[in-house]
This record gives structure tokens, sequence and C-alpha cells, in this order.
């Protein structure tokens, strides 16, 4: 083998290893790292956390949803409600007419995965709601004491549960959610249902 010979051999193996190592196999992708930061969502406005509650439904999104409530929040029933599904939340051995966010979180955790915790309902299949909500004009301040600086904003809601083996669940109505502003982000802090049916 002549010197030429052995330097174009040895040219062309450099080249074949630098095109090999440059080149990915698209049957074998590199593989992407799990993305474990906190994902912020956008709460800049009492409109945005509004609109997060709805995609929570809509996606059945349990982190979205816990996204749009203050640790304080509580939601109140309807006054003929509360023997029915009143909670015992401060334990006095009494259904409340409210409950937590603890409450609230573990509802939704079966209402978009898990199903009833007795086993009667699945999780929807899918979920729609649609609230009406009324140009900021509308939108009303607390005047309680403590909670001047909370707005107020009465909704219609419109909410279907869809199931492939059972009829559908629609739910319809008012609330009114009360939103504070807790540093740079706004947050539900009371969600009270004045629905009638």
């Amino acid at each position: 083998m002549n010197i030429r010979h052995k330097v174009f051999s040895n040219l062309l193996v450099i080249l074949i290893l630098a095109i090999t190592v440059s080149c990915t196999n698209p049957f074998n992708p590199e593989m992407k790292k799990p993305d474990n930061s906190f994902v912020q969502y956008d709460s800049s406005s009492p409109n945005t956390v509004l609109e997060n509650l709805e995609n929570a439904y809509n996606r059945k999104d349990l982190n979205l949803y816990l996204s749009c409530f203050s640790d304080s929040f509580k939601f109140v029933l309807i006054a003929t409600e509360q023997n029915i599904i009143g909670v015992d939340a401060d334990n006095d051995g009494i259904s409340d007419s409210w409950w937590g966010l603890e409450q609230e979180k573990e509802y939704h955790r079966n209402l978009f995965g898990t199903g009833s915790t007795n086993g009667e309902f699945p999780s929807p299949d899918n979920i729609s709601l649609n609230l009406k909500k009324p140009p900021s004009e509308s939108w009303q301040k607390s005047n309680e004491k403590g909670m001047e600086d909370v707005i107020i904003i009465p909704c219609y809601f419109d909410l279907r549960l869809s199931f492939n083996s059972i009829p559908d669940i629609v739910a319809n109505g008012h609330s009114h959610y009360y939103l504070k502003k807790e540093g740079e982000n706004w947050k539900i802090i009371r969600w009270i249902d004045d629905s009638t049916n």
C-alpha cells in the first residue's frame, strides 16, 4: 500500500467517524430530562384567574385548578344543601355551610381523576365549564370589614359532566367569586354558590 493510499484511507476513516459522531439516530432520539420546575400560571388579574378556573375544569387539570385559590379559601354552599352535602369543616359535630381548600382539593381530585369515593360515579370523560363573566364595570368591591381590597365577581355558570356509560350531569346557576391580590397574583378566597336549582 503506497503512502498516498494510506493517507487517503486514514482521511476516509476520520471523515466517516466525524459524520457518525455528528449525526443522530432518528430511531434513538436523545432523551429529554423531565422538567421538574414549578409551573407559574398567569393569575395577574381576576379575569385570568376565572379563565384558569374554566380551563382547569375543561382540561381536568388539578394543578391549574388549585392555583386559582388562596390557602384560606372557603367554598360556601347554598343553605338548602348544607344538610345534604355539607361537611363538618370546623370539627364541631355539625355539618357546615362551607369547606376549605383541603376538602376542595379532595373533591376535585376525585372529579378529575378517580370518580366518587363511594364508587357510584366514575370520573367524567369530559367536563365543560362555561362562566358568563360580566364586564369589569359590574364587578363589586367588598364592604366587609377587613375585606375592602376584595373584588366580587358574580357569574352565571353552566357545568356539564359527560360520561360514556351514564347520562350527562348538568348544573347551572349563579356564583359569586371573591378575589384578592396576594403578592403579584390574584386568588379566589371565597366561592359562594347562589344557585336556586
